[in-house]
């Protein structure tokens, strides 16, 4: 029985959807796991802070942090370095994040702030990671596969710390992105499949299965399927009938 055009195009939606949440979250963590850990740079702050941000495909890390030990990141010293106007690609917007995070977390002394996203074509994912100043890590949206301490990845050990925090914003536009392709990937199977069984025919093989058919117009003795007939339920039929 023939499906109807309608419930056919619900399940290529449905298909496609599935296969654009897969492939968000497969290109976010691959951006976060590739076996390098290249790209770091940083400096310091005038107003106390050292920071480091690293951006590359798919993948941007930042971290601030207190130059003094044991001594507080506070929202003035991210005032203070943002004004500075540090002529530094995604520094005034990472150091903007962090001031916003310090405000939310006060009175909390924090030493060290970390933040991580991922994703492409938009970050989706993310997690933040601070320091207080008795050396106590806390972590939010984070799953930890190597390299968790600091002094492992001072050390060049590949970061690995999983993002798993959602941006929702972002995983809306990069779900939408991929189901629309795999939604037009999955219209193309039938044209890739009348380009292959024109090759095939062109042989004189099956066009279903590719079978040597040369110098026969009969059933097809592997497949059923019928060179005379347009369609698969007419192949399926003339099996049926054994003819």
């Amino acid at each position: 029985m023939k499906r109807r055009p309608g419930v056919m195009l619900l399940q290529r939606a449905g298909i496609s959807l599935v296969l654009g949440v897969v492939t968000t979250f497969g290109v976010a963590w691959f951006a976060v796991l590739r076996p390098w850990n290249s790209g770091w740079r940083g400096g310091m702050s005038m107003s106390g802070v050292s920071w480091w941000i690293k951006d590359r495909w798919g993948e941007t890390s930042y971290q601030f942090k207190a130059m003094m030990p044991q001594s507080p990141l506070t929202v003035e010293m991210m005032d203070n370095a943002i004004s500075a106007a540090w002529e530094d690609p995604g520094f005034e917007a990472a150091a903007r994040d962090c001031r916003a995070d310090l405000e939310r977390m006060s009175p909390e002394l924090v030493a060290s702030w970390t933040r991580r996203r991922a994703g492409w074509p938009f970050y989706c994912i993310q997690f933040a990671e601070t320091t207080d100043t008795a050396g106590v890590t806390r972590h939010q949206h984070l799953i930890s596969l190597g390299a968790s301490t600091e002094a492992q990845r001072a050390a060049g050990a590949d970061d690995r710390r999983v993002p798993t925090g959602p941006m929702w914003m972002g995983l809306a536009g990069n779900i939408g992105v991929y189901s629309a392709a795999w939604f037009a990937a999955i219209g193309l199977l039938p044209i890739a499949r009348a380009w292959r069984g024109a090759a095939r025919r062109r042989k004189g093989r099956c066009e279903r299965c590719g079978y040597d058919m040369r110098g026969s117009n009969t059933v097809c003795p592997e497949c059923g399927a019928n060179p005379s007939d347009d369609s698969p339920g007419d192949a399926n039929r003339s099996r049926a009938q054994g003819t």
